[in-house]
């Protein structure tokens, strides 16, 4: 078993035993680690070496980090590392802009190992295969590879070149050297492909044709698909010799933070583009605006149609509602309106799409398909396009550029 040199601060290798134990037995009870060669890597990544700390929200007062420095905090730090819980280990302030107040937005976290482990799994990488890692982030899911898989075949790349310093550190302290490089996940890294597979730990609105092309024919890719409505999914697609790659969406909701170009700037959900002027268009709906906040499958397939969507509830002079606004500055107001006939809802829209028209169309084209969670969905990405299809590939639901 595999264990750091160094277990600062000063944590008896004993307990550290102890409790990955338990991390250990918890995953696989849940049924997310399956495979003796996952089960010994995660026995033997010492999880505190790559979070030292991390942020919490404090109330009102803003963020407060937490680490082993404090003795106050020090049994509270050991006990979330070491638990199957999310962590944010990087935070970056967005500066006020498109209606929202300068506030802290989470850039980096170390991801639930339940979530990295059932990844890791279903991406189905054997000993001696090359994977490449799109977001390194702390270096916990690269060790997890460097132990089942072997360091030499690991690559790993992350826009922020201070997190991948960070990495390489904590990876040398369990002996570990994988490939590591600053850069723009998007691109891949040419200069070490082909890949055997590629696992991304953000999400993409989209599969970048990049990716396509530096994995082998035969080969997997495994990333998160989400749009700006927040709702998220992991999908596993193998490529084909004709250059396509084809799969499904997998069971089980997983959302992790959006792929990054920028190393100063944070991907912030909440600032929202302006709105088109007008002219406005009003009409009557029967169609539940809310569903798009409340109903994860619902909002999964509205996404597929309109990944640039952000929708967030209001109440003001239109009244009770949602608004929703995409890139283009096409928006729409929806809520009820108590002077129309009881279930209809007033919605206004403008710019250059009547985009509320294109969820009521797709909403209709779900029902009839008798309301499918997104585990029936696929898509197959080629030529620049990305085609979605229900339960096989011949039947497409919506085709999209893979620059959306």
């Amino acid at each position: 078993m595999s264990m750091p040199r160094s277990t600062a601060p000063d944590i008896p290798v004993d307990e550290i035993l102890k409790r990955l134990g338990r991390l250990g037995d918890e995953l696989t009870g849940r049924g997310s680690l399956k495979t003796e060669r996952w089960r010994e890597a995660v026995l033997g990544t010492a999880r505190h070496v790559f979070v030292p700390g991390y942020w919490v929200e404090n109330g009102d007062s803003g963020w407060r980090w937490v680490d082993s420095s404090n003795l106050a905090d020090r049994g509270a730090w050991l006990d979330a590392v070491y638990s199957n819980t999310t962590l944010v280990t990087d935070l970056r302030v967005q500066p006020a802009r498109g209606g929202a107040p300068a506030h802290h937005v989470v850039t980096s976290s170390s991801t639930l190992p339940g979530l990295v482990v059932q990844m890791l799994e279903d991406l189905g990488a054997e000993p001696g295969q090359h994977v490449l890692e799109i977001g390194t982030g702390s270096g916990y899911s690269t060790a997890l590879m460097c132990h089942a898989l072997g360091e030499e075949y690991v690559t790993s790349v992350d826009i922020d070149a201070a997190l991948v310093e960070a990495a390489r550190g904590r990876l040398a302290e369990h002996g570990y050297r994988p490939h590591l490089a600053a850069a723009d996940g998007e691109l891949g890294l040419p200069g070490r492909a082909p890949y055997d597979h590629l696992i991304a730990t953000c999400s993409v609105t989209a599969i970048p044709p990049v990716w396509i092309e530096q994995v082998h024919p035969g080969g997997t890719i495994l990333t998160n698909l989400r749009g700006r409505l927040m709702q998220g999914a992991q999908v596993r697609l193998t490529m084909r010799a004709d250059g396509s790659a084809s799969g499904q969406f997998l069971p089980g909701y997983g959302s992790f933070m959006a792929l990054r170009h920028d190393p100063t700037a944070p991907f912030d959900y909440r600032v929202v583009v302006d709105k088109d002027p007008g002219p406005v268009r009003t009409r009557s709906t029967t169609l539940d605006a809310a569903a798009l906040l409340d109903d994860r499958a619902w909002g999964f397939v509205a996404q597929m149609h309109l990944p640039d969507l952000v929708v967030y509830p209001i109440d003001d002079a239109f009244g009770p509602g949602i608004e929703g606004v995409t890139a283009d500055r096409s928006w729409f107001r929806a809520g009820v309106d108590p002077a129309r006939a009881p279930g209809q809802r007033r919605v206004d829209q403008a710019g250059p799409r009547d985009i509320w028209d294109v969820l009521e169309a797709a909403h209709h084209e779900w029902e009839l398909a008798d309301r499918p969670r997104w585990e029936r969905y696929g898509l197959t990405a080629a030529q620049g396009r990305t085609h979605f299809w229900l339960d096989e590939p011949s039947n497409v639901i919506v085709t999209r550029s893979s620059a959306q």
